[in-house]
């Protein structure tokens, strides 16, 4: 399924290449979906304002930017069920609830859920990670302080 861009200047990825782009990173199906969630955002907004997007003697259910909903709305369910893993993945999660909850102007509350469920994940891979620096700062044993080389060189006289 390849096409092209609204410009046509690039070509659009297929569904499936968006899901895994990073096969090595533990959250690569959120990567995934999150850019696919993006890509489907735009393309939205892009059909529902076309002018041209709205096919006369079509029912609503019929029509692309109906189809590209539905296809939104899944990945925002999938991307909502799936637990971040890393500080990356929290914060692409994040990104996308705080987009989509300012696209609906606050008014989902539902959306608003979401923010809030992705700040929190966000902040808890955050606090891990600042705790474990700390941890690390803290286990360090305490270099004893050397004289530097001004104090060397005034101790001479």
């Amino acid at each position: 399924m390849e096409a092209s861009a609204p410009d046509a200047s690039l070509p659009i990825a297929s569904d499936a290449l968006l899901i895994a782009p990073h096969p090595r990173e533990p959250d690569n199906v959120l990567f995934g979906l999150c850019a696919r969630c993006k890509h489907r955002m735009t393309e939205r907004m892009r059909v529902v304002t076309d002018d041209s997007a709205a096919e006369l003697g079509a029912r609503p259910e019929e029509t692309d930017g109906a189809r590209i909903r539905d296809l939104w709305w899944a990945d925002l369910r999938r991307i909502r069920g799936i637990r971040s893993q890393t500080v990356a993945g929290a914060l692409a999660k994040y990104q996308i609830a705080r987009s989509v909850y300012e696209w609906s102007s606050g008014l989902d509350l539902s959306l608003g859920e979401f923010l809030v469920e992705a700040s929190d994940e966000l902040e808890f891979h955050l606090d891990e990670v600042f705790q474990a620096e700390i941890q690390k700062f803290q286990l360090k044993p305490q270099l004893e302080r050397q004289p530097g080389l001004l104090t060397k060189l005034l101790s001479m006289f």
